[in-house]
């Protein structure tokens, strides 16, 4: 098959350790602007999100006469400056592309480009380290400052946000599609910038699966949420690469269980006389769609698994040429009904369907055959965006792994989700690409794999 940490943050000015010249890494503001990088962090915690990076900090931010006192050190380093110690004096001197700014220990004065100012509150010494109100040096360096009441946060970006696309196969009218996105769209936003991202997040409705696939490949989407089939298309086209695979509420052979898999299996009437596949030449069947992992290239590759099925010239398999007519239902629940209204004498049914359809179609039905492992949906990331909002999105969705906000995945796309899981293209789709080689099968939604 061809498919394609928290870091510790040691904030080491302790009053003896002043001395010397501290040059800081720096972070080029041009990057920051385009890639929506900013710094946060909450008073009293030392977890800091700071360009996409997870921070811990050993003095944690503080409430000063209702002003927010940070270490001058992450501030500084964070916003691309190098910093100087005076000893003799105690000032403290940063400086970064166009700005000087000039703090002594003890004093509400301070210089910005030799320019006296005034401070909110005078720097401090407090645990062994040197604290300023945020707002005047992040300010001073050219630095936006918001406030967040509720969650006692501060957030330093340069103005700019990042723009980051999800586009989502269609199941309904796109509009109800982005307006059922919105409290998913807002938890990412917010997840990200806890990480020290600051990005606008549009979630994009194509026409088509396949319109996914190419948002992916011409650069309009940077990530997707996709099915089996198009995700697989999409990183064998090298236009993005699995980051994540859903784990949902499944059953297998009966039993409910959480898996990035699941099965799906023929089915007839009870009162059937039909005891094999190979009995329902040239009858009818129901599938659920052309485009469906389950509802279709399982089990027509279950077909050509049991020899019933041939590929003339090595083309396509075309179940048509075994049954005598095909019905796409639209669904499996509309299958169903055509099952229970003798419309047709054969259907499938999958695990990854709502639990009371499965086991109402399993109570009324055989299993005739199985086939599978279906992989489950997943998250694509387009190969073309990079670190770090590579990696702080594929974080941010595992933060909708909590219980808590499981719902934000039932209410959007998928009623059965549990969690996400970080699977390689190789392990997740080995049973899908075992049934596009036995079937042939190419994609037809305008694109071929």
């Amino acid at each position: 098959m061809k498919c394609s940490g928290v870091s510790r943050y040691l904030l080491s000015w302790t009053v003896a350790g002043l001395a010397g010249v501290l040059m800081l890494a720096a972070v080029a503001t041009s990057a920051w602007a385009q890639e929506g990088r900013g710094v946060y962090f909450q008073v009293g915690r030392l977890e800091a999100g700071v360009g996409g990076e997870q921070k811990i900090l050993e003095a944690a931010p503080y409430l000063r006469n209702n002003r927010v006192m940070v270490p001058v050190r992450l501030v500084a380093e964070a916003l691309g400056g190098s910093v100087t110690w005076s000893a003799s004096n105690r000032t403290i001197t940063v400086r970064t592309s166009g700005k000087t700014v000039v703090l002594t220990v003890g004093r509400s004065a301070a210089t910005v480009n030799g320019r006296r100012t005034i401070l909110d509150a005078p720097v401090e010494i407090h645990r062994g380290r040197a604290f300023v109100p945020v707002r005047f040096i992040a300010e001073a360096l050219g630095f936006q400052v918001e406030w967040d009441g509720t969650q006692r946060a501060v957030w330093i970006t340069s103005g700019k946000r990042a723009k980051i696309v999800l586009a989502v196969q269609p199941t309904v009218a796109a509009a109800e599609v982005v307006e059922k996105a919105k409290p998913l769209q807002a938890f990412l936003e917010r997840a990200l910038r806890q990480r020290g991202i600051a990005a606008e997040l549009e979630v994009y409705v194509p026409l088509s699966q396949a319109g996914v696939v190419e948002a992916l490949r011409f650069g309009q989407a940077q990530a997707a949420l996709m099915g089996a089939w198009p995700a697989f298309l999409a990183v064998d086209l090298g236009a993005g690469d699995l980051a994540l695979a859903e784990v949902r509420e499944v059953v297998i052979d009966g039993e409910k269980k959480e898996a990035s898999f699941y099965f799906s299996y023929w089915v007839v009437p009870k009162e059937s006389p039909y005891r094999s596949l190979q009995d329902l030449r040239g009858r009818r069947a129901c599938l659920p769609s052309p485009t469906s992992t389950s509802g279709y290239i399982a089990p027509v590759g279950r077909l050509v698994e049991l020899g019933l099925l041939e590929r003339p010239g090595g083309g396509e398999a075309d179940p048509r040429r075994f049954f005598g007519e095909i019905l796409f239902g639209g669904g499996y629940a509309q299958c169903w009904e055509a099952l229970k209204r003798g419309q047709v004498e054969v259907t499938v049914i999958a695990g990854d369907v709502p639990e009371r359809l499965y086991r109402e179609v399993l109570a009324g039905t055989r299993i005739l055959e199985k086939q599978g492992p279906v992989p489950s949906h997943g998250l694509v990331v387009a190969r073309s965006l990079k670190e770090p909002l590579r990696g702080v999105l594929v974080e941010a969705f595992l933060e909708l792994n909590a219980p808590e906000q499981r719902s934000l995945m039932r209410q959007f796309v998928s009623g059965i989700f549990v969690r996400f899981e970080r699977r390689s293209a190789n392990e997740h789709f080995g049973g899908l690409w075992r049934y596009l080689e036995l079937t042939g099968l190419k994609f037809t939604e305008r694109l071929g794999r």
